[in-house]
């Protein structure tokens, strides 16, 4: 193995800055997975969760053994709160209705509390209102950045993803509605040097760099139009540096909003 020195008294592997950049890279394939997984189980209706009714709905007594739809009918009326107990394998969601309101001439059932009732999982997703707040996780990328140091825009597009929350301020029942969107960002990105103020500036060599900071935008669909604020973290001459930078970006979410 090849060593070469860098600092008096520190004794450096030159295969260090390869092990570092593949720690990093596998930091953000963890950091993107995570992100998917956490969507997954947000935006769908989970275990434990509670839901108000949006709809009526027609459910079966939950008798363990029996399949759903051959159990007895009843209908729980819209505005009731539900509890979902359990969501089984094959998409059968147990649940337990936390309130029992019903409208005369309307809808007559009165859910019993201390029922388990079962229901198709999409059915219900269908007719629970969701809420107003809905987290949103996907991939971010950054064409350019606008250094505040060096008071210039530089090449070098970062790659990362997104963690944050939207909110829906604009309904468009002909076309998608419009989410308003803030959240926090990190990703990788190789910057030229010679776009940091490196003492030769016909340097085309390159340093990996980390970034990470915060993001506000819309949401239309799957994707997102944001402005973003951030830090490079990078390593130049053996030395840990810095520098923000603004720019926007377009993201991609891996699960669109729900739809009221």
């Amino acid at each position: 193995m090849e060593w070469s020195i860098k600092k008096i008294g520190h004794i450096r592997s030159k295969n260090e800055p390869k092990i570092e950049t593949m720690k990093k890279t596998l930091l953000f394939i963890a950091f993107l997975f995570s992100c998917y997984f956490l969507q997954a189980q947000t935006i769908s209706i989970t275990r434990g969760s509670t839901y108000k009714l949006e709809n009526k709905i027609l459910v079966h007594e939950w008798v363990n053994g029996i399949k759903c739809d051959t159990a007895k009918k009843m209908i729980i009326c819209a505005n009731n709160k539900i509890k979902i107990s359990r969501i089984l394998n094959d998409g059968t969601a147990l649940i337990k209705a936390k309130t029992a309101y019903y409208h005369p001439g309307e809808c007559d059932s009165i859910p019993n509390k201390f029922a388990t009732y079962c229901v198709d999982e999409n059915i219900l997703g269908n007719n629970v209102i969701l809420p107003k707040v809905t987290p949103a996780v996907g991939i971010l990328t950054v064409p350019f950045r606008y250094d505040f140091k060096t008071s210039k825009i530089f090449a070098g597009g970062q790659l990362g993803g997104y963690l944050g929350a939207q909110t829906r301020i604009k309904s468009n029942p002909l076309g998608k509605d419009i989410y308003g969107f803030i959240g926090v960002t990190g990703g990788y990105s190789r910057i030229p040097l010679n776009n940091i103020n490196a003492s030769d500036p016909e340097n085309t060599d390159e340093v990996g760099a980390l970034g990470y900071g915060g993001l506000a935008g819309i949401t239309i669909g799957n994707f997102q139009a944001v402005f973003v604020l951030a830090t490079d973290k990078y390593n130049l001459d053996d030395q840990k540096q810095s520098r923000s930078w603004i720019s926007f970006g377009l993201g991609y979410a891996f699960i669109k909003p729900p739809s009221e």
